[in-house]
């Protein structure tokens, strides 16, 4: 599939999400702590992957855009 504007904004859109869903993962064990540790380490662990992809798929897609075929391609894009 080339990369154009579509895929482009549906990228950064799922990137955002699945960043978004990390950092809500987070909160539940730092807001409510609980004896449960092993769940709570799953759960956070869960969200600290989740951050870490939602942001690789960030810089992997501003890395591709910086390829020259890639760039003329999303020159006609609407910011």
């Amino acid at each position: 599939m080339p990369f154009s504007c579509y895929s482009l904004r549906i990228t950064v859109s799922l990137a955002a999400l699945v960043f978004a869903l990390g950092l809500l993962l987070q909160a539940p064990p730092l807001l409510f702590p609980s004896d449960a540790i092993f769940s709570s380490v799953i759960v956070s662990f869960v969200g600290l992957a989740a951050m870490a992809l939602g942001m690789l798929a960030l810089l992997l897609s501003a890395l591709v855009t910086l390829l020259p075929g890639v760039r003329k391609r999303l020159r006609p894009c609407q910011h």
